[in-house]
């Protein structure tokens, strides 16, 4: 649930600012600062750059789901590491050289 509020979270986001980037390069064209060839460059630029972030933030979130799974796997037995090596500890080998 959470995996999925955080995606949907971060779409909105990316089209949000997508279409807001769109509109000011439209804005720029009629006042005439702009060319509507430059419009183009910009736009087809950043409708690569939004592709490719999706696709980023879908492994980001692949590679933190799996990041808290190795932590959980790993809590249990650090635990028990410690248990046993308190109960015996490893025995102090003299330094021969």
């Amino acid at each position: 649930m959470v995996w999925g509020a955080t995606c949907a979270a971060a779409q909105f986001v990316t089209m949000a600012m997508f279409i807001q980037r769109f509109w000011f390069s439209a804005k720029l064209v009629r006042e005439g600062k702009i060319g509507a060839g430059d419009v183009m460059v910009v736009f087809w630029a950043c409708l690569i750059m939004t592709s490719n972030l999706q696709m980023c933030i879908a492994q980001f979130i692949t590679l933190t789901k799996g990041k808290f799974t190795t932590v959980a796997l790993l809590t249990p037995v650090e635990e028990s590491s410690a248990y046993i090596i308190s109960k015996h500890p490893p025995p102090i080998l003299p330094f021969t050289v």
